[in-house]
């Protein structure tokens, strides 16, 4: 039993979850289970907002479906010896269109009766995902923001506690001229993508940025072969 307690609407409700889905799913309680014999009733209690939590919850519940359809499909093209990969709605039927990695969030959860991420929810779906360590479910937040950053940089949602980690994987998904071009009214997030988008890019050696012991401009190692300081001193090297 999970007792999901909201806290800003002051009310708790009850979710009847199986352990193996949880311990698999939500590596948060991997951790915390272990100890825990299977035959052991267990309560738990989290303080989050019940609908974001029951999200979550029919997400999973839809995840498990898809693997368990994708399992069936795959012991049929072996018994058959099919390496041609195909995928299957709900309903059993071949599906042409394939397993699309960029719109598997709204596509092959949905035919399983998931729920779907859009500009309004999708930080306040990450956040909760990432603390729990849904691993799947946080790569494809980070794709559906990426590619829909400049809407939910408009949508009234608190950004502030999103950890540095997630910043930085937002910040690969988003390229540098749409970062310049993306405008807040507040700045909820774009100085910290930025940060991270520097960061990102100086860890390149290409990218490594020195300076001029006499002017004390700033250049890379590869304008260091082509500029020249007018208030350096002379030499001669051993080519004269």
């Amino acid at each position: 039993m999970i007792h999901v307690i909201d806290d800003s609407k002051n009310e708790k409700r009850d979710f009847t979850f199986s352990r193996s889905l949880l311990v698999k799913y939500m590596k948060y309680f991997d951790r915390c289970l272990k100890k825990i014999s299977d035959n052991d009733e267990i309560d738990i209690s989290i303080h989050c907002d019940a609908v974001i939590f029951e999200w979550l919850l029919n997400y999973i519940f839809a995840m498990e479906e898809y693997e368990k359809k994708q399992d069936e499909q795959d012991k049929f093209n072996r018994a058959v010896g099919n390496s041609v990969k195909t995928t299957w709605n709900k309903n059993g039927d071949k599906d042409d269109k394939g397993d699309k990695k960029n719109n598997f969030a709204n596509s092959a959860i949905m035919q399983y009766g998931g729920p779907k991420l859009d500009i309004k929810n999708a930080v306040t779906i990450l956040i909760p995902a990432e603390f729990l360590k849904i691993d799947r479910l946080v790569r494809e937040c980070l794709d559906f923001i990426g590619e829909h950053i400049e809407d939910i940089s408009r949508v009234q949602v608190d950004m502030s506690c999103i950890n540095t980690n997630i910043i930085r994987e937002m910040a690969k998904k988003v390229s540098l001229d749409r970062l310049d071009n993306l405008k807040e009214r507040k700045d909820k997030i774009v100085s910290r993508l930025f940060m991270k988008k520097l960061e990102l890019l100086l860890e390149k050696d290409k990218n490594h940025l020195y300076k001029c012991a006499y002017c004390n401009k700033l250049f890379t190692k590869k304008q260091r072969k082509v500029l020249s300081c007018r208030r350096g001193t002379n030499f001669v090297d051993s080519n004269g």
